[in-house]
């Protein structure tokens, strides 16, 4: 039990900082990918609809890998690129309410996501202002953290995100929301 409970700790401890360091863009991308992930074949997906990857490249494609190690699947799909083209197209505003409760975050020390990642996973709810970078368009959203396939260090294997991909596609496209 003692091992149980001092593993919750750890992936409840490692998703409060990477949340933390993500929303509030304290770190740069390559330093967060080095602090909080695995250091072979992390994964990052944010997921949406196909069609979206016309506005929003980020959605719908696994990144794995890091650009600066040859751990990189393809060199155009690293973790590295998802968050410039992240940068490029959307700029998060948080807020004391961004990220939930430290009892909030929920914890499941066995789940497995993948059978060649570790077990553990985090869920995390986020609350934030996004805008676009090139209209300005600005949106109030609720989105999905669920960080999956820890190693034994409490290393993020991968992030998934779930957002409303509607409203990003609009606002980078000028369109009302």
């Amino acid at each position: 039990m003692a091992d149980t409970t001092s593993r919750y700790d750890v992936l409840r401890s490692v998703a409060q900082k990477f949340s933390d360091a993500f929303v509030s863009g304290s770190l740069p991308p390559p330093e967060l990918l080095a602090e909080y992930f695995v250091a072979k074949d992390a994964r990052i997906i944010e997921h949406g609809p196909e069609w979206a990857q016309k506005r929003l490249p980020f959605v719908g494609t696994l990144f794995r890998g890091r650009r600066s190690s040859n751990t990189a699947i393809d060199s155009s799909t690293t973790c590295d690129d998802y968050f410039d083209l992240l940068g490029a197209k959307l700029a998060l505003h948080a807020h004391e309410k961004t990220l939930p409760a430290e009892n909030a975050y929920v914890v499941d020390t066995n789940a497995r996501h993948s059978p060649d990642q570790g077990a553990g996973a985090v869920l995390v709810k986020c609350h934030a202002a996004l805008s676009s970078v090139q209209t300005k368009r600005t949106w109030e959203e609720h989105f999905v953290f669920v960080l999956s396939g820890f190693d034994g260090d409490g290393k993020i294997g991968q992030l998934e995100i779930w957002a409303d991909n509607l409203n990003a596609w609009q606002a980078v496209g000028g369109e009302e929301l």
